[in-house]
């Protein structure tokens, strides 16, 4: 299992090597780049120029969580880019409180282009923790994964797959998400979007126990294009014991 792993991170981490041999010139006007809006709960599967704010409710059985999360990310030009994203957590559970910085969240993020509808995306993110008690206690954990796209007029679907591969411990469990998207523009002003997610996990004590969600929401367009936009979204477990329900709104600026 480690050596496919290792194959995995290796192949990704030669995304620069094969992408500059690409034509770094292409744009959309030129049928390279398929234009992908910013969803809600879920990642865009293409890179970006963007800065976005988003704050993250979450209810449970015995509290709650507020988590503030600044994402910049900058491409250095079509085909590949870079995500940076910081979240602060701010939980109650039992009448006590709680304020922490959650895992840094750093990503290479690639993209192949067809056919002015289709997107091929994949990429490495690594979790760093940045305080006690991180989403693996205090190890690294790698996030490769792999998203395709489609674009048309009044449309965008696509499917995302990661893997989350705890690092520094022999005691770790590595898991699998699987995700996929709907975004309909009903105008220029306002996109409709709706998500599911699952999660497996695929060793250690925990092996074979699952969990999904479906959200939805919509972002609004106060300009009529992707400069500026706000987001509203509602999530709600399925198969997930964790919480409640959870809420997200959204700020972007896309430069």
């Amino acid at each position: 299992m480690k050596s496919i792993y290792s194959l995995l991170i290796i192949g990704l981490m030669s995304i620069p090597l094969t992408l500059i041999a690409q034509d770094t010139e292409c744009h959309k006007e030129q049928g390279c780049g398929v234009e992908f809006n910013q969803l809600l709960f879920l990642e865009k599967p293409v890179p970006c120029q963007s800065v976005t704010a988003n704050h993250l409710y979450t209810n449970t059985e015995h509290g709650n969580q507020h988590k503030l999360i600044l994402t910049g990310s900058y491409e250095f030009f079509p085909q590949f880019g870079l995500e940076v994203a910081l979240p602060y957590l701010i939980e109650s559970h039992d009448d006590e409180s709680e304020s922490r910085f959650g895992d840094l969240h750093l990503a290479l993020k690639a993209a192949h282009f067809a056919m002015e509808k289709f997107a091929f995306g994949y990429g490495l993110g690594f979790g760093i923790p940045l305080e006690e008690g991180g989403h693996h206690g205090n190890s690294v954990h790698l996030e490769p994964y792999f998203s395709f796209g489609f674009s048309s007029e009044g449309i965008q679907t696509g499917a995302l797959i990661s893997f989350e591969i705890p690092t520094g411990s022999d005691h770790v469990e590595n898991a699998v998400s699987y995700a996929g998207f709907a975004l309909f523009q009903v105008s220029p002003y306002v996109h409709l979007i709706g998500e599911l997610k699952g999660v497996s996990v695929l060793n250690g004590n925990e092996k074979g126990e699952a969990t999904f969600d479906i959200s939805g929401g919509c972002r609004i367009y106060p300009l009529g294009n992707e400069k500026i936009n706000f987001g509203v979204g509602l999530k709600l477990p399925v198969d997930n014991e964790a919480y409640d329900f959870a809420t997200l709104i959204s700020f972007m600026y896309h430069y």
